[in-house]
């Protein structure tokens, strides 16, 4: 079967090897970083005082994490003529990361106050610290091949 994102990166001069590369950390970086947020979802939820604010923007950090793949999925094989697929994708991406680093900031704060009876003691600050670095990166990786894209357009125009 014929991935039309794969014969879109071949023709901007993307070979083979790098773009099952590519892929290969794409879809391992997005489940590693959703093992981290499920993880966090579960510790909060081992805590005897509950914060609904953290477990609500941890839910939605997980939903925005798991649609920015199925839009990317959607894209991949539908390679979608509008730009509301692209749109999406980074939109859901770029909004995980931020509400993941406000979410970090708060697990940080607790930390860093050591008190034992703050609802968020549960959440690990190295998980918390992996998966906005983890996001970083495969936000780069995304970016790297927008660059790609605008470089090789760009050369075949003219």
């Amino acid at each position: 079967m014929k991935i039309p994102l794969f014969e879109e990166m071949e023709n901007v001069g993307i070979g083979k090897y790098q773009i099952y590369l590519f892929t290969l950390i794409g879809v391992a970086l997005w489940a590693i970083i959703l093992w981290l947020f499920v993880e966090r979802y579960l510790d909060l939820q081992d805590t005897t005082s509950k914060n609904e604010n953290l477990n609500n923007i941890t839910i939605i950090i997980i939903s925005f994490h798991v649609l920015t793949f199925v839009f990317t999925l959607g894209e991949t094989f539908l390679m979608a003529k509008n730009i509301w697929f692209s749109w999406m994708i980074i939109a859901f991406a770029l909004t995980a990361t931020f509400l993941n680093t406000a979410n970090l900031s708060v697990v940080l704060g607790a930390d860093i106050e050591d008190s034992i009876d703050e609802p968020y003691k549960n959440a690990s600050v190295p998980k918390a610290i992996a998966s906005l670095i983890l996001q970083v990166v495969a936000n780069s990786l995304m970016t790297a091949y927008i660059f790609r894209l605008i470089r090789s357009k760009n050369k075949l125009t003219y």
